[in-house]
């Protein structure tokens, strides 16, 4: 039964791996949610959709350093790893006038 499942998890990230991933924006986020996590898996799909003739099979330093290049590019003001997965936090601020 563990083979079974170890098969159809794999046969889950190669699905996610194969689709079009599309990098969080952090305009996306709000006061009450300003952080996503990315998992190994979403990571790595990205990584690897940007960098096809380098494609990565473990989250390594390298792919760290490009994600984090990455997503500070993009305006996410913090990254932080916990294990293989990436925690991306956008800085908001409220809108006095909105209140």
């Amino acid at each position: 039964m563990l083979y079974r499942s170890s098969v159809v998890l794999v046969q889950m990230q190669e699905a996610v791996m194969a689709r079009r991933q599309e990098f969080p924006d952090p305009r996306d986020r709000s006061i009450n949610e300003p952080t996503v996590i990315l998992s190994k898996t979403k990571v790595l799909a990205l990584y690897n959709q940007q960098n096809p003739e380098d494609k990565a099979k473990y989250v390594s330093e390298s792919v760290r350093r490009w994600l984090e290049k990455d997503a500070d590019t993009r305006g996410w003001s913090h990254i932080n790893w916990h294990e293989n997965q990436a925690v991306l936090t956008a800085t908001l601020a409220l809108n006095p006038a909105m209140s």
